[in-house]
């Protein structure tokens, strides 16, 4: 009831300031239905920790720059009005829309909890993951966390010697020059499906410490390579995974309220880290003079992919024509078996005929700029439009929405196997705002993933029975 009543001050408070800033009338409704949003998740974080991270995903991404924009007059970037009102749209529907998949997800679990109350329980009494599979994706975690290292620390040097935007247009090539590093960079792989599965294993916060660890690490290098995607994705993975932890191992705390003071006075730096980041891996210099200024140019820079959905709109008819919500048959397993060619790296058979929205988009936007190393990245949503209009837009959210409630209300909550592949979902959903439609399938059905899900599960079921006995000797 709290949060009913704060959800009606909100909008109370911010409706007359949207309305007499002279904030567009579209986007005002837009930031509305995302406050809502946003405030719908805080009412239940634990169990709406997914939600909570992706309105923050979104926000950054698709309505960063327009806001400040808006509200401020900040660095004004001129789109005509008719542009501007397809992306306020697109983000209105796409905030409701995704709303209606997941309150659908939700009230399904729901309905199966009650229908199949003696099953849940007992599936719930039976808490204890095999250990088998945890004991498997934890060293199997560590050895190809050794070889992730080893990976990013050849794209510093690689970036540090020839620069952030030739890794873009010239490192597949050096890559594909040299085998053991290729094979080095497939075992990089293993490591985020490792650690999705460890989590799905539930273990104790204390035996969960040293991976966190170790992928903090992991974190702060990827971030000299000028690649910020992985230290934000990992922050935000974290988020989510100890929240939806802390909701259900109520035994352990695992975010304590300092812990949640000091995220939040953590924001702000990490914004102007961001910033500064950004503004050295291009050559620039960083000119901020307060915190303020920083977070307000961190939401300015990231905001740009509300410029893609615009862009996208505006050259739609020069984008080549590809499907590219099936940009998965031209990578991973499926490209190897359909026998499709797999292009890397800036180049113009990439952008004509590599399925990539990202590539294509980029080609056509900034011309010679694209083979240099520069590129625009994508959007789900513009993606969506471009394929399938207005509804594409509608039905991609739905099924958006319904993905991101399943992560925190699945039906069947312990299902190890099940559970680590909503887990390996979750950077890539909330990577979607920044990147493609199908990008967190293709990233599933890639050969490494296949490969990992296969050695951890394959090995822990060999295992199996030899666990068994030494648990039945150890209670004897």
């Amino acid at each position: 009831m709290i949060f009913r009543r704060s959800t009606i001050v909100i909008n109370l408070m911010a409706l007359p300031i949207l309305v007499f800033s002279g904030v567009d009338t579209l986007f005002a409704i837009a930031l509305l239905l995302w406050l809502n949003v946003l405030v719908y998740a805080l009412e239940d974080l634990g169990n709406r920790s997914m939600l909570f991270a992706f309105a923050i995903s979104f926000f950054t991404f698709l309505m960063g720059r327009d806001m400040v924009q808006q509200l401020l007059s900040y660095k004004v970037e001129e789109f005509d009005i008719k542009t501007n009102h397809h992306l306020y749209l697109c983000i209105i529907l796409s905030l409701v829309f995704l709303m209606c998949g997941y309150l659908c997800c939700k009230w399904r679990t729901r309905r199966f909890i009650v229908s199949h109350m003696n099953t849940v329980e007992k599936t719930h009494r039976m808490r204890a993951a095999d250990p088998a599979v945890k004991d498997v994706s934890k060293y199997l975690f560590y050895a190809s966390w050794f070889f992730a290292i080893a990976y990013k620390l050849v794209i510093v040097r690689y970036v540090s010697v020839y620069g952030y935007s030739q890794y873009y247009v010239n490192f597949s090539n050096y890559l594909a020059g040299n085998t053991g590093l290729y094979i080095i960079s497939k075992l990089e792989g293993m490591m985020p499906a490792a650690l999705s599965i460890f989590s799905a294993t539930l273990p104790s916060k204390k035996e969960y410490r040293i991976p966190v660890l170790m992928y903090a690490i992991y974190m702060v290098i990827s971030l000299a390579t000028g690649q910020r995607s992985y230290f934000i994705l990992g922050i935000l993975f974290f988020m989510v995974y100890f929240l939806y932890r802390n909701k259900r191992n109520p035994e352990e705390k695992w975010i304590t309220k300092t812990m949640a003071a000091a995220a939040v006075a953590a924001v702000p730096l990490l914004a102007v880290l961001m910033t500064v980041l950004s503004s050295t891996r291009m050559g620039k210099n960083t000119q901020m003079t307060s915190v303020v200024d920083g977070v307000l140019s961190f939401l300015y820079d990231q905001g740009v992919t509300g410029n893609i959905v615009k862009r996208a709109y505006m050259y739609e008819d020069l984008i080549p024509k590809q499907i590219y919500s099936l940009e998965i048959l031209h990578s991973g397993i499926f490209a190897r078996l359909l026998g499709i060619p797999v292009y890397y790296g800036n180049s113009v058979e990439h952008a004509l005929y590599g399925g990539s929205f990202t590539h294509s988009l980029a080609y056509v936007v900034l011309g010679p700029s694209y083979l240099e190393g520069i590129g625009t990245g994508s959007s789900y949503i513009a993606e969506l439009f471009y394929e399938f209009g207005y509804i594409g837009v509608v039905i991609g959210n739905i099924v958006y929405g319904y993905i991101i409630a399943y992560i925190n209300h699945p039906i069947t909550k312990h299902n190890v196997f099940r559970m680590s592949v909503c887990f390996y979902f979750i950077t890539q959903i909330l990577w979607a705002p920044r990147a493609s439609l199908t990008g967190f399938l293709s990233s599933l059905f890639a050969p490494i993933t296949i490969l990992t899900f296969l050695l951890v599960f394959g090995l822990a079921n060999l295992l199996k029975d030899r666990y068994r006995k030494f648990i039945v000797s150890v209670h004897e």
